[in-house]
């Protein structure tokens, strides 16, 4: 599994994982000593998945993400 990044808080680790799976990309969450790590199964879609992780972090709350 590949880590793209943490989310502090498992909702909305989970919000974000059940948005890339609308995008068709696989993912899951980790718990971490740091919080909820976001984990892809492959190399494939890490730089897409890496940007939407960006503007997920940036604006959870827009209504994409809902």
């Amino acid at each position: 599994m590949i880590e793209i990044g943490v989310i502090n808080n498992p909702r909305m680790a989970q919000a974000f994982v059940d948005y890339l799976a609308v995008q068709k990309i696989d993912s899951k969450v980790a718990q971490t000593e740091d919080g909820f790590a976001i984990c892809l199964p492959a190399m494939t879609h890490v730089e897409v998945a890496s940007q939407e992780l960006d503007m997920f972090l940036a604006d959870p709350y827009q209504d994409k993400y809902q």
